[in-house]
């Protein structure tokens, strides 16, 4: 391949990892959320659908540039190795959880709110058990998706360490995040999940800037 070519594609890996993670944390400092009981949290729930809409399909956009960007980097570190294919195939897999997270968070349950509050299906013993059942998936997606990303960035870790053993380590506090995340120990509600998407961000910003640097 020629050497333009090569500086060419490892630019548009760093740009892309460092954007992407700039842009998911921005998105989740915009992420709206219900509030309330009852009528008050269904009113919110329906209320916010717009902005929920927007926000949601825009970090879902991002996660897809984030794993364009990351298979940029799997390729860095050498994508034959079983090591950056375990580490991109978690990270694959996080993101389909919280994308079933995300469905849910950001679309299903404004949309149900809506049509409760204009059929008229206010009353807490109508409102409860629905919202409860979206809650408990959207939880159990979110959970699942952290703790796949906590494994994927200890692999994406073991993956740098040959190559860059300060992003190696950087990965070890890091993923203590999403871990957390995973088994349960940190809730993930909006500042929870931000503080997931965070850790993610730093990683992969400090991967594209070596990257950009040819430091990796």
């Amino acid at each position: 391949m020629p050497a333009t070519n090569s500086t060419d594609q490892s630019r548009a890996t760093a740009v892309l990892l460092v954007a992407t993670a700039a842009l998911s944390v921005l998105g989740m400092a915009h992420h709206p959320t219900g509030h309330g009981h009852g009528r008050t949290l269904l009113d919110s729930l329906a209320a916010i659908g717009p902005m929920a809409n927007l926000v949601h399909a825009a970090l879902l956009a991002l996660m897809l540039a984030q794993l364009i960007g990351q298979a940029g980097l799997a390729s860095r570190l050498g994508a034959q190795r079983l090591v950056v294919q375990g580490a991109f195939v978690a990270q694959l897999a996080g993101a389909l959880a919280l994308t079933g997270a995300a469905v849910i968070n950001g679309f299903t349950l404004s949309a149900v709110a809506q049509s409760m509050v204009a059929a008229g299906y206010t009353a807490p013993e109508q409102v409860r058990p629905l919202l409860w059942a979206l809650f408990g998936q959207a939880r159990a997606w979110a959970q699942i998706g952290t703790a796949a990303w906590a494994i994927a960035l200890a692999l994406w870790g073991l993956a740098a360490w040959p190559h860059h053993r300060r992003l190696g380590l950087l990965a070890l506090p890091l993923l203590l995040v999403p871990l957390a995340g995973g088994v349960g120990l940190l809730p993930l509600d909006v500042i929870g999940f931000g503080a997931v998407v965070l850790a993610q961000a730093v990683w992969a910003a400090a991967a594209g800037v070596l990257i950009w640097r040819g430091r990796l």
